[in-house]
């Protein structure tokens, strides 16, 4: 799932580099399936999960025309899709619907400490407001429900989250709470932070990028083995 502050965006772009990210998945030995989901413009929270919810069960259901193994799904997001994927790792049922593991990159994880930390938990206009359909301090109820820190369960497939330590739009301390949460869960999470790492892995070198991809593939084969992986 791409991300854009849920604003913009679509299925073609990775998002993050390495730019040819859909390709060095495939080439690992994976079916990719990006999905287009509706932006805040035309639709509000949560029509951005039905979105891809609907899919899931699609490729679900056209399994066997696409080659594709339904129960051994990974879900991957980065910065809002991060966000989206998380939700639905977390959602009721998502097991036995094949879902077996999220990948969540520096996805924002808590609207209301985000928008605090921010300055802007008043604003009207914010990504989030505009997600969620008004300020974020108008709309408690909807900003936790936008949240994944407040859907945290033990039952909840295994999750790899991955940040760098000078985002700005999503500081390291969405990720670190997110992460803590589900550990006090009990849910098998790995957590990788990257040194001097901005969004999208900004301000640091290919290397990095590089490293982020191979600790993500590397977790998606173990979630995804038939055979489990210690």
């Amino acid at each position: 799932m791409h991300g854009g502050g849920w604003q913009w965006g679509d299925r073609r772009g990775f998002g993050a580099p390495p730019e040819d990210g859909f390709a060095r998945i495939a080439a690992a030995g994976f079916a990719v399936a990006s999905v287009d989901y509706r932006l805040s413009g035309e639709a509000r929270f949560p029509a951005q999960l039905d979105d891809v919810s609907a899919a899931i069960d699609r490729l679900r259901a056209d399994a066997d025309v696409h080659s594709l193994d339904p129960d051994r799904i990974v879900l991957w997001g980065e910065s809002a899709g991060g966000t989206i994927s998380a939700l639905l790792g977390l959602g009721a049922g998502i097991r036995e619907r094949g879902v077996v593991g999220v990948v969540d990159w520096y996805g924002p994880h808590d609207l209301e400490a985000l928008t605090r930390a921010r300055g802007i938990f008043d604003d009207p206009e914010s990504a989030e407001a505009r997600w969620i359909g008004g300020a974020v301090s108008a709309m408690p109820e909807a900003a936790r429900a936008a949240s994944p820190v407040d859907h945290v369960h033990p039952d909840a497939p295994p999750f790899h989250l991955a940040a760098g330590d000078r985002d700005v739009p999503v500081p390291l301390a969405q990720s670190e709470s997110f992460a803590e949460a589900l550990r006090r869960a009990g849910v098998d999470v790995e957590f990788d932070v990257h040194p001097g790492a901005g969004h999208r892995w900004r301000e640091a070198g290919p290397e990095v990028a590089e490293l982020a991809l191979a600790r993500a593939l590397a977790f998606a084969s173990r979630v995804t083995a038939r055979t489990p992986v210690p």
